[in-house]
């Protein structure tokens, strides 16, 4: 019985990922083929595309009543792409900080400080509905304002495929997706029962994995052809909108309790490792392997101390 709900677990991992990789590539292949502007398809398609999993996962578990699944994941996302997606394409290829990047990233930590204090002093535990609104609506104005200031240039997708054959692999994508999060939100009470810890212990980490690997196969992929910038920009604008977008929609549909260990230590851990990517962002102008190495050594202490 064990080795079912983890073979079904680990199933729903792989139809996200696959679903998640054929649905952003048909989406952007589909914006082309009708002549949309790729300033629109790199500051909002490719953003919310790549952070689709988390998505789906953290909303189908608010449907369920899992909030610890529901926050978890994307709590875990955000720690997961600093430390091991962003941590292995600089170890490939190191990083180098631009402007535009320097803004995000600390838009990004202001969030992050702001969904902490504001749930913990003013929703007293909760990401209530009103926190999960003013989330909900910063997703909104930061990619509006992304698809105005323009972070595209890197986007080449000229699909020689029909329409028909894309649309195909948008609607498979979809429905892998989907699917994947079913099995994934259905099987993580199971698995953490079986194996005795809390259920955001598994949210925060095999779950938080399993829906970061489109951005750590992208960031592999660019960081192998020396563009590791464009694994740069992805991860901040997905940990972005996992914290307005994924968390907001969440809550919205039901407000999510924060477990007390999640407050003493998986936030400010999170805080803490977006504090060190902007220290090497700001202060290095790169992150190198060196740094990508103590990065990468940080997640996986983390990782374990979660669970041991």
């Amino acid at each position: 019985m064990t080795l079912i709900f983890v073979l079904k677990f680990c199933f729903g991992l792989f139809l996200i990922s696959k679903g998640a990789s054929w649905f952003a590539d048909s989406s952007v292949a589909i914006a082309n083929k009708l002549k949309v502007p790729k300033l629109v398809i790199g500051a909002t398609l490719v953003s919310i595309f790549t952070t689709l999993p988390e998505f789906s996962v953290s909303f189908l578990a608010s449907v369920k009543n899992q909030p610890d699944t529901a926050f978890g994941n994307a709590v875990g996302s955000v720690i997961c792409n600093i430390g091991l997606v962003l941590s292995v394409s600089a170890i490939i290829s190191p990083i180098i900080n631009s402007t535009k990047i320097s803004s995000k990233s600390f838009l990004m930590l202001l969030i992050g400080i702001f969904l902490y204090l504001f749930s913990y002093f003013f929703s007293h535990g909760f990401i209530s509905s009103t926190l999960g609104a003013i989330l909900f609506l910063v997703a909104i104005f930061y990619l509006i304002i992304s698809s105005l200031s323009g972070n595209s240039d890197e986007l080449t997708d000229e699909s020689k495929d029909s329409l028909n054959k894309i649309i195909l692999f948008f609607i498979f994508g979809g429905t892998f997706v989907l699917i994947g999060s079913y099995l994934v939100v259905g099987n993580v009470i199971p698995i953490a029962k079986l194996m005795g810890v809390p259920e955001i212990i598994i949210a925060l980490t095999m779950v938080a994995i399993g829906t970061s690997l489109p951005e750590l196969v992208m960031a592999v992929a660019s960081s192998l052809k020396g563009h590791s910038g464009i694994a740069l920009g992805n991860v901040v604008g997905a940990n972005i909108l996992n914290l307005t977008w994924v968390v907001g929609s969440a809550a919205l549909y039901n407000p999510l309790k924060i477990e007390h260990k999640t407050y003493f230590f998986d936030l400010p851990f999170m805080i803490l490792m977006m504090g060190l990517f902007l220290f090497f962002i700001l202060f290095r102008k790169k992150i190198n392997a060196r740094s990508g190495f103590f990065l990468l050594a940080t997640y996986i202490l983390y990782v374990a101390v979660s669970f041991f």
